[in-house]
């Protein structure tokens, strides 16, 4: 009997209440665990209980049910492509603990780099904050630390208003001040030396830009400090998530959620949602990663030439193998056992369509109608055979007597 290994991740994976209780505790240890001011386990679990647990646990789902519909209609059709759990295992990574329990899992830098080897991010069909937005669509809302909120309105603002000294237009505006502060008391004195016999010369005060123009180069400066701001802050937060695991749900609710956003790419002529996912993941996912995924890959390649490590059989992993073997020769027994019996289903057909020609019924009065031609011809050339052999046998038998009565009239001579 083949035993499947249990997905550690399935989300219809029971969850026993220690089970829960222990993944509390490690979470909280995991969070707070360069912090200062938490020093012991009981000030993390108390301190993720009162900010993180308890605010939350009030809040309705996070999917509404539409979006629930919706989702489990694509995951049947996500369900039937195999080959997607391959390509996770091969730009993922697997634990094996035992052979009961699978550990596998996607981090956002690899999930990264398989949609760019399959030219859809970085392309003009989706941008890399689109893309982040997605896998963070159903994570930390409302905690300040997603993308979409990092990129707000209201952050830019606060950015450019704390950098404004860095732009050029003010630059240029505060360097003319200066120069004309300088130049105004350089002026003063001057002028109180007027009379004196060898004066300073006055210093040339420069002219600050019109309001037009400083509203010019602050809209197009602003534009590409906001330009800049947002590819820095995309590029550190992917650095910053790069690291994060996705398992095999969330990757099939990433990849249902990228084909409805390029749903007019896929297939701009239907409305039909299941049509766009199937277009989605045979000609823009699958075909595209064909060259990468031609085989099942190790889960844990080895680097270098470490030596290979087995390891003891145990008795009930002797007789699983033994009974998979089994059902494996009974499974190809019944095979051709099959592929027989078809076999001489066929050859029967073929003899009885050879025993029973079909004829079309005008060529087979062709074929009488020629057949009692052939008879008759056949009487007829039969019975003039006969009638010449008749005509023979009266002329041979007409002249055996004329010889007889010649012979007979010779010896009557002879005699006298």
């Amino acid at each position: 009997m083949g035993i499947e290994p249990e997905d550690v991740h399935g989300p219809t994976k029971v969850v026993l209440q220690r089970q829960f209780f222990e993944a509390i505790v490690r979470a909280a240890y995991v969070k707070y665990k360069n912090s200062s001011e938490l020093p012991t386990l009981a000030d993390k679990l108390d301190h993720m209980f009162k900010h993180k647990l308890v605010p939350n646990a009030t809040k309705t789902k996070i999917k509404s049910s539409d979006e629930e519909k919706n989702f489990k209609l694509a995951e049947g059709v996500i369900d039937e492509y195999e080959q997607l759990w391959t390509v996770f295992e091969y730009f993922g990574k697997q634990t094996t603990t035992n052979n009961l329990h699978k550990d596998a899992s996607l981090t956002v830098g690899d999930l990264v780099n398989m949609f760019r080897k399959a030219k859809i991010l970085d392309t003009d069909r989706i941008s890399m904050c689109d893309f982040i937005d997605i896998v963070e669509k159903y994570h930390a809302n409302g905690s300040g630390q997603k993308l979409c909120e990092k990129l707000s309105k209201q952050c830019f603002e606060a950015y450019a208003k704390a950098n404004a000294h860095e732009m050029q237009i003010n630059k240029d505006i505060d360097a003319i001040n200066k120069h004309n502060a300088v130049a105004e008391a350089h002026n003063e004195k001057c002028a109180q030396q007027q009379e004196s016999e060898n004066p300073p010369q006055p210093m040339e005060l420069k002219e600050l830009p019109s309001e037009d123009e400083v509203r010019e180069r602050t809209d197009a400066e602003t534009q590409q400090m906001h330009a800049d701001w947002q590819q820095r802050t995309i590029a550190e937060h992917v650095m910053w998530i790069k690291g994060a695991e996705i398992v095999y749900f969330e990757f099939k609710e990433i990849i249902f959620d990228m084909a409805r956003k390029l749903k007019d790419q896929v297939d701009p002529k239907t409305g039909k949602m299941t049509n766009v996912l199937k277009k989605f993941i045979d000609e823009w996912l699958l075909r595209r990663l064909t060259s990468f995924v031609k085989f099942k890959i190790p889960a844990n390649p080895i680097k270098g030439k470490e030596a290979a490590r087995t390891w003891p059989e145990s008795q009930k992993d002797a007789v699983i193998r033994e009974k998979q073997a089994l059902m494996a020769e009974e499974e190809a027994a019944r095979i051709a056992a099959e592929e027989e019996k078809a076999r001489l289903e066929a050859e029967a057909r073929e003899q009885a369509e050879e025993q029973e020609p079909e004829i079309d019924p005008a060529e087979l009065a062709e074929m009488q109608r020629k057949q009692a031609e052939e008879e008759e011809a056949a009487r007829i050339a039969r019975e003039a055979a006969e009638e010449a052999a008749l005509v023979d046998q009266e002329s041979s038998g007409s002249d055996d007597m004329s010889d007889d009565s010649a012979s007979s009239n010779n010896d009557v001579e002879e005699s006298f």
